[in-house]
Formats: C-alpha cells, sequence, structure tokens
C-alpha cells in the first residue's frame, strides 16, 4: 500500500503543486458500514474519507485498488485531502468555505488524474456542495 501512496503522491505533486510530505498518511480499509458511520453517519454513496481530526483515511474494502483505476482514483483524492491538511493552505477559511474549497481542488486533480490514466473522465465531482452553502 505504500508504494501505491507514494506514486499517487508523486501524481498530485505534479497536479497540485504540492510537496511530498515526510510522513505517510494511514489508510484504513474498512466496511461500507463503518464507511458511512464515521463520514456520513447515515446511509451513503461514499467510498472514501478522510478525518481532519486524525489525518487519517478510510476506504471502503470493497475497493479494488490493484485493478482498477476509478477505485485508485478515491485513494488519490483523499490524499489530496491529506496533503491539503498537512500543508494548511486552507487553514483560516469558515468550514463551509474551506470544504468547498478542498473538494473543488480534490476533484480537479482527481479528474486531471483519470484523464491522464486514459480512463474515460466522468468528471466526477462534488455532491451535496448545496447543504454546505444554504447551511452557512
Amino acid at each position: 500500500m505504500n508504494e501505491l501512496i507514494l506514486i499517487l503522491l508523486s501524481s498530485i505533486k505534479l497536479l497540485g503543486g504540492y510537496p511530498i510530505p515526510e510522513q505517510l498518511p494511514i489508510v484504513h480499509l474498512v466496511s461500507h458500514a463503518v464507511l458511512e458511520e464515521k463520514a456520513c453517519r447515515k446511509p451513503c454513496q461514499i467510498l472514501g474519507w478522510f478525518s481532519l481530526e486524525t489525518n487519517e483515511i478510510y476506504l471502503d474494502e470493497t475497493l479494488d485498488l490493484k485493478g482498477s483505476v476509478l477505485a485508485r482514483s478515491v485513494l488519490l483524492h483523499e490524499l489530496v485531502h491529506y496533503v491539503q491538511q498537512v500543508s494548511g493552505k486552507f487553514d483560516g477559511k469558515s468550514d463551509c468555505e474551506s470544504w468547498t474549497l478542498r473538494e473543488k481542488e480534490a476533484y480537479a486533480i482527481q479528474n486531471r488524474w483519470l484523464f491522464e490514466q486514459g480512463s474515460i473522465t466522468l468528471n466526477l465531482m462534488m455532491l451535496n456542495l448545496g447543504a454546505c452553502l444554504h447551511g452557512q
């Protein structure tokens, strides 16, 4: 797993300009139920989540990281959140503004990476952005 993480962090450096962190994040492969509880607190469609409190990444254990470019892109997306947090790039912004900026950047890097992998880009984008903006 560390080899894959380093490869993806190298891609993030090229696509997003973030340096490769000295310390790699802890990545947990967990059941979908655990992922839902941690990230959504209710049933939801989620494959990966980054904890701002612990700087740890949680991935759905059913993701085929070896065989699926899309699955690896989920890990890459969460790694973008890790480097964002380590860099402090969005510190000092409101929770909603920070979340929105983090997600926009993570999806932009994920989409560019998928395109470079020759994947038919689904143009992945944020869901539930309106809830954050309306709740502000």
